[in-house]
């Protein structure tokens, strides 16, 4: 494998946001005059470089994913728009972590609005003890998260907040609109 050259700056635009800007500035202008129509429009927080398999590699995502998730948040608490904010990690075996946030509003071109993760559970299923610390922190801090395991190898988890746009998940409505298999 090659060596990661840029990995400081890399890292530094990570931290700082510089990456995501313009696009997470589209967003809210987008939320904020009610012209945003996105199917599942996404970010990824993806090293372009190597799989993140490294906690530390990892959590910088993380981290720089849930900043970004609290920016939308924030400017879209006085917007009438109707909207769906959420961040998602899949967890494989052979690539690592994969995060990414996604924004998902009703839209002309498709009839797929709000989307459901009704059969996915609140029971952490991975073993990773610094992942599961991580989740717990978000869970104190407000965060709802939500978990599928279709296959051994890959695991989906959903990160969201009640109080952000339309809910993601009613337990009550359990295999109605739900996609089991979301990853993108």
């Amino acid at each position: 494998m090659k060596k990661f050259r840029g990995q400081r700056r890399y890292y530094r635009k990570l931290a700082t946001g510089q990456s995501t800007k313009k696009q997470i500035a589209g967003w809210i202008d987008g939320l904020t005059n009610g012209s945003l129509q996105r199917d599942f429009g996404h970010i990824h927080y993806d090293c372009p470089k190597s799989f993140l398999f490294r906690w530390k590699a990892v959590k910088l995502h993380l981290d720089a994913l849930i900043r970004d998730f609290e920016t939308v948040a924030h400017a879209a608490k006085s917007v009438n728009t109707m909207f769906q904010l959420w961040a998602f990690v899949g967890m494989d075996k052979d690539f690592g972590a994969d995060p990414i946030l996604y924004i998902h509003t009703p839209n002309h071109e498709h009839n797929n609005f709000p989307q459901k993760f009704n059969n996915f559970t609140k029971t952490f299923p991975l073993k990773d003890n610094a992942l599961s610390q991580y989740l717990e922190k978000l869970s104190q801090k407000g965060y709802s998260i939500l978990y599928s395991q279709t296959e051994p190898q890959f695991t989906q988890i959903v990160i969201y907040r009640d109080d952000v746009g339309v809910n993601l998940y009613t337990p009550e409505d359990e295999n109605v609109g739900a996609d089991n298999n979301f990853a993108m």
